[in-house]
């Protein structure tokens, strides 16, 4: 591969790597570490009470409505935490963005100081 090449496969990627000024990337990094603790907490959610409902054995008339409860509950969240396992990698990929972004707001806040004086 030519060095002609490898630039313009560069340029051509630089979006990817490269973070925008007009985007805030502090709110994108919190979007995807919501998404990311979601996605735990229903994984946690799901593990918890599949051992909870694996272990209820013979139980009472006046509880056995609230265990039927919690296990069709469980049941039909099963599985639901994989629509969110997408967001691990976009909040790495976010993070990194995110420290290149702050270090180019630091730049621009300098060259206005230098600016100004």
């Amino acid at each position: 591969m030519s060095e002609e090449e490898k630039r313009q496969s560069a340029q051509l990627f630089s979006w990817l790597i490269e973070p925008s000024p007009n985007i805030n990337y502090d709110f994108v990094s919190g979007m995807y570490a919501i998404g990311s603790l979601l996605c735990f907490l229903l994984y946690i959610f799901q593990i918890t009470f599949e051992v909870q409902k694996d272990d209820t054995g013979d139980v009472e008339s006046s509880t056995a409505s609230v265990s039927e409860a919690i296990s069709e509950l469980v049941t039909s969240l099963s599985g639901v935490y994989l629509i969110f396992v997408p967001f691990f990698p976009c909040l790495l990929w976010s993070l990194i963005i995110r420290s290149k972004w702050q270090k180019l707001q630091i730049q621009i806040q300098e060259n206005d100081e230098k600016k100004t004086k």
